[in-house]
């Protein structure tokens, strides 16, 4: 599972208001640890790879704190500083009042992002769907619901958060160590369809209807246990990237 922390904040309160009728900001809820699993960077879980963001936000009002800045991500431009933007915009301040009035200040928070596994994709411990389940699955595939209903491409998830100058350079590498296969990728994307959705729900799709649809976090989680060779392609990959990129928090 992912984890994400919320560092405690630290008050920016320039002198001219540091007076003794000044109350800080504080947070009056804090962000929603369930979308801070969501938003965990899609590269950066494919590889494995833990990261931070320092944010400095203006708190204006009391609610969720939007004028945020990132002043540090590390690594840089795996996507670690737009989600932690969209974290904090997730709890709740209360702003600052000077003479019981709102009074603008800043605070500056960290977010922390841990991915204990060590791979993103794999690890499923449901039931394995059924023979008639797998054979709905690759009929919704075949039909080409899965475009119409929007359900998560493999390769964008891998993606996702990689800053856009890099994704060519990594795109290359994903081609010529883990090179498309279009039965492969019709078995993976039916496997984990399989094991997320029920019969009923794959027929109801199957006529047009609407389902509540997994996050993209229990798509990499259904997909199938790499194999050893996939196990090696992605090592390389680890490997080019942070070589060229750099991993470090």
């Amino acid at each position: 599972m992912k984890v994400i922390i919320i560092a405690a904040a630290a008050m920016l309160i320039a002198s001219d208001v540091a007076a003794q009728d000044f109350k800080p900001p504080t947070w009056a809820a804090a962000p929603d640890g369930e979308l801070a699993s969501d938003l965990f960077p899609g590269f950066a879980a494919f590889l494995g790879v833990n990261g931070r963001a320092s944010l400095t936000c203006r708190i204006v009002q009391d609610g969720p704190p939007f004028l945020c800045r990132v002043d540090d991500e590390s690594p840089a431009g795996l996507g670690f500083g737009a989600a932690a933007r969209l974290v904090a915009a997730s709890g709740q301040m209360r702003a600052a009042r000077r003479n019981g009035e709102v009074a603008p200040a800043s605070i500056q928070t960290t977010v922390r992002f841990f991915y204990p596994e060590a791979s993103a994709f794999g690890g499923w411990t449901g039931p394995e769907p059924s023979a008639e389940r797998l054979a709905l699955a690759k009929a919704l595939l075949a039909s080409g619901v899965k475009d119409a209903k929007r359900l998560p491409s493999y390769r964008e998830m891998v993606l996702d958060g990689l800053d856009a100058d890099r994704r060519a350079v990594v795109r290359a590498w994903l081609d010529e160590l883990m090179p498309y296969d279009p039965d492969q990728e019709l078995s993976t994307a039916a496997t984990q369809i399989a094991r997320l959705f029920g019969e009923d729900d794959l027929r109801r799709m199957m006529a047009g209807e609407e389902v509540a649809s997994p996050t993209e976090e229990e798509f990499m989680t259904a997909c199938p246990d790499p194999t050893p060779e996939q196990r090696a392609a992605l090592d390389e990959l680890k490997r080019r990237y942070c070589s060229r990129y750099s991993c470090d928090v």
